[in-house]
């Protein structure tokens, strides 16, 4: 069981001592991310051992990499015969009586004699080498997709910026940066932009800027009728359509000021200010609740507007308008106020499709990522319970998914 050091040992001591977790705040997708390091630990969680959070969130697993000082948030466990890759799937599969157990304690913690107490399948060497190899060949091919996936989140990031500040030209290719060629440029209160776009506030964008319902809200809710998106629902990819409430069709029309049609953009207000989604085509009518509500003028691309919204230039406006506390409320005036970089209605479009394009790939990637999470959770289920037992078949099956 992890232990709380001396502070006095705990700092950046460059390579002197161990490197330091308190809890599973530090846990990585497989190894834990040590920003501190211990001089003298009191515990410590051996190479190649389980890391297991033992206070909320009870049952979260890593691998420890090398050695680390554990800090009482965490446990190290020492598996005798089991390979790692199997250790960490016989805790996942059967450590949800560790979270029973934590939520009949006043702090949702565990004790040692919880882990010891926990019931595991004893399974033969051989069998456990075979399952380790299939669940290996899984758990890598996963982290590759997220490696994958990280690296286009960052690629998109990075071609984010310079699509809108550097823009496209007539033949869909980015624009020679300032550096390279300052002449297609010009100052602005957003920096340096290229020569044909202008800066343009959110009011003479769009046509109507207005918030959704704010005043007691849950008085319009029914169990079927017309979709009420609220901020939950709003996510930069788009509108989650999951997890929605409903207004008779009745109240829609005597509250057609915070109606929303396909092609106008909501944002929200409160939380994660500035985050913005198109009301897609196949949501042919709906209403909203606090959210602000944009419909942009003839020549605005809906998209384009979006994404603007909701890149850093965006949003880093937002937080100044609100001295930089994400939880103020972010209003119609500071939208109305927003400066938005404004190609034209060809290039708005060509950007669109520019960032779709990596968009599209990333959501293959997590397509691919949640198939396979799927696969090795059906799959690690039915080995570790004895249901299937490991044949060369079912090997070279596990093999063919990476």
């Amino acid at each position: 069981m992890g232990q709380a050091p001396d502070g006095s040992q705990v700092g950046e001591f460059g390579e002197q001592g161990l490197p330091f977790i308190q809890g599973s705040g530090e846990f990585g997708v497989k190894h834990p991310k040590s920003q501190l390091r211990c001089l003298n630990p009191p515990r410590i969680g051996e190479r190649n051992s389980l890391l297991i959070s033992v206070r909320a969130p009870v049952g979260d697993t890593n691998i420890a990499d090398v050695d680390y000082c554990i800090g009482r948030g965490l446990a190290a466990i020492g598996f005798k015969q089991y390979p790692e890759a199997l250790a960490v799937a016989v805790l996942q599969r059967f450590g949800t009586a560790l979270h029973r157990v934590a939520q009949g304690t006043t702090f949702a913690a565990i004790g040692k004699a919880d882990l010891r107490s926990l019931l595991v399948p004893a399974i033969p060497a051989s069998d456990a080498r075979k399952i380790a190899r299939i669940l290996y060949t899984l758990d890598t091919q996963i982290e590759r997709t997220q490696d994958l996936r990280a690296k286009l989140e960052q690629v998109k990031e990075g071609l984010l910026h310079d699509l809108l500040t550097r823009g496209v030209d007539e033949n869909g290719e980015l624009r020679p940066s300032p550096e390279e060629a300052p002449e297609l440029y010009k100052a602005s209160p957003l920096g340096l932009i290229p020569e044909a776009w202008e800066i343009r506030r959110g009011e003479d964008l769009c046509e109507r800027i207005e918030v959704g319902i704010v005043i007691r809200p849950t008085q319009y809710y029914a169990t079927s009728g017309i979709p009420i998106l609220r901020s939950a629902n709003v996510r930069q990819e788009g509108i989650d359509l999951g997890n929605l409430i409903y207004m008779t069709p009745r109240s829609h029309a005597e509250l057609a000021k915070s109606a929303v049609s396909p092609g106008d953009l909501v944002t929200v207000r409160t939380g994660y200010p500035g985050t913005t989604a198109v009301i897609p085509k196949s949501l042919e009518s709906a209403n909203v609740v606090d959210l602000i509500i944009s419909r942009p003028k003839r020549g605005i691309d809906s998209n384009y507007l979006a994404i603007w919204v909701n890149s850093p230039l965006g949003k880093d406006q937002v937080l100044s308008a609100q001295g930089g506390l994400a939880q103020q409320h972010f209003n119609v005036g500071e939208m109305k106020k927003l400066l938005v970089a404004l190609p034209a209605t060809e290039e708005q479009s060509a950007i669109v499709g520019t960032v779709a394009a990596y968009t599209d790939r990333i959501f293959r990637e997590v397509a691919s990522l949640r198939a396979m999470q799927a696969i090795r959770s059906g799959l690690m289920d039915d080995l570790l319970t004895g249901r299937v037992r490991v044949t060369p078949l079912l090997e070279r099956e596990a093999a063919a998914v990476s």
